[in-house]
């Protein structure tokens, strides 16, 4: 439970995530449907690390 409340947190900070008042309970939301994120590889730089297609 915690760690989920951290990367909430993380989340909001980046604006990806807002927290809708409901009641006593804060939730999360966002406003999209899809969320892609890409994340470039540079061979140059000697990464090893194996990428699942």
């Amino acid at each position: 439970m915690k760690n989920v409340h951290q990367e909430l947190g993380r989340l909001a900070r980046l604006g990806i995530v807002l927290f809708g008042e409901g009641g006593q309970r804060k939730r999360p939301v966002v406003w999209f449907d899809e969320l892609v994120i890409s994340l470039p590889f540079d061979p140059e730089a000697g990464d090893t690390a194996a990428a699942a297609p």
